[in-house]
């Protein structure tokens, strides 16, 4: 579960500087670990620790133009 939630948190940018927060100071040695692996998952997959866009869908509300 600590793993997932990490690897879904290094998607983002807030969710990486989250990671790297947890890397260092977080009391779990599990949770560091798995924010860890995320982060050099995160490097591996896409070349860059941080992806340069990140796009944020804007839900369809009845009624609006």
């Amino acid at each position: 579960m600590r793993r997932a939630a990490a690897q879904g948190l290094s998607q983002t940018p807030a969710g990486q500087n989250l990671l790297h927060r947890a890397r260092s100071s977080h009391p779990d040695r599990f949770a560091r670990d798995a924010a860890t692996e995320a982060l050099s998952a995160s490097t591996e997959h896409t070349g860059t620790a941080v992806p340069s866009t990140v796009h944020v869908r804007t839900p369809w509300v009845a009624g609006q133009a």
